[in-house]
């Protein structure tokens, strides 16, 4: 069975390393829900003041992540539920700015595996012009009628996931054809 994490971040504010959110959802390429997890997380150190900009965006107080665990607490199991498989997100250059700052920040590790962006198959496999593909543009497209709340973490992994599996689908394609044809580059982790 070939499987997939999905992830998303939310920052406190501009700064990558204030990542005050995260969730992912493993999935299979038949669109078989494996592992969800999802923390608020306390931003570090310095990176922790919430604009109100962010918070109009997700939601989240600071009063919501004043005792919630860091990233560094949380990393291992992230992980863990990744495993070798790929690493999806919608607009992948954000959320993995995000994991990096954070490993930057907290000496944690960084993705080392295969990284998709459905924002950039959705352009590739669509056709897709820049500036039309936002996270609730595809989902509508593949799944209409259908809402999901943007801008929680938790909803936006399971929608980028299940975006996936309908490119996949709509593409005639399989999850590893995808990976060899449109992964980013790996990274390797950082040494902690």
């Amino acid at each position: 069975m070939t499987t997939f994490t999905a992830i998303d971040f939310e920052t406190a504010n501009r700064e990558r390393a204030s990542a005050c959110s995260i969730a992912a959802v493993t999935m299979d390429e038949e669109g078989r829900v494996i592992e969800e997890k999802a923390h608020l997380l306390h931003p570090p150190a310095g990176k922790d003041s919430f604009h109100p900009m962010n918070i109009s965006i997700h939601g989240i107080l600071p009063v919501e992540v004043a005792d919630a665990p860091g990233w560094e607490d949380v990393v291992d199991e992230y992980l863990e539920m990744i495993g070798d498989g790929p690493v999806v997100a919608h607009n992948m250059a954000f959320d993995f700015s995000v994991w990096n700052a954070l490993a930057a920040t907290l000496g944690t590790p960084t993705l080392d595996g295969p990284r998709l962006c459905t924002y950039r198959t959705a352009q590739r496999l669509l056709g897709w012009q820049r500036g039309t593909m936002k996270l609730d543009q595809v989902f509508r497209h593949y799944f209409p009628g259908e809402t999901f709340s943007h801008h929680r973490a938790d909803a936006d992994a399971l929608a980028c996931a299940r975006i996936l599996v309908a490119e996949i689908a709509d593409a005639g394609v399989t999850l590893d054809w995808l990976v060899d044809a449109m992964a980013l580059p790996a990274r390797k982790a950082a040494v902690r």
